[in-house]
């Protein structure tokens, strides 16, 4: 570790053929695979959100034939839907991940 002074330095060599090229070159070829939970979490999701579309079609469908207003109809089922599909999601992957990474070890996944 160099404090104070003077130096030059001479390269050598720079983007991949440097040793951390080399290792991001490696990691390029690594596969993310995903995990239980993921595919847990993707699929609740999923039908969430489709509950969550047809609930929205039934409040407008609903709204509009009982009120005769489409638009105001269109914005409470949107609104429902919304409060279907929790912002809680990426606590709840935050909080679970770990957890579930912890008995994963423990049972040598």
């Amino acid at each position: 570790m160099i404090v104070q002074g003077n130096g030059i330095a001479r390269v050598t060599s720079i983007g991949v053929n440097t040793e951390i090229g080399k290792i991001g070159t490696a990691l390029e070829g690594v596969k993310e695979e995903s995990t239980r939970l993921k595919k847990e979490m993707g699929s609740l999701v999923k039908k969430l959100t489709i509950i969550a579309a047809l609930l929205c079609l039934i409040v407008i469908v609903g709204y509009t034939l009982t009120r005769g207003n489409l638009i105001n109809g269109f914005l409470a089922g949107i609104t429902l839907a919304m409060a279907v599909l929790p912002e809680e999601f990426p606590v709840i992957l935050t909080v679970l991940w770990p957890l579930e990474h912890g008995e994963c070890q423990k049972r040598k996944c």
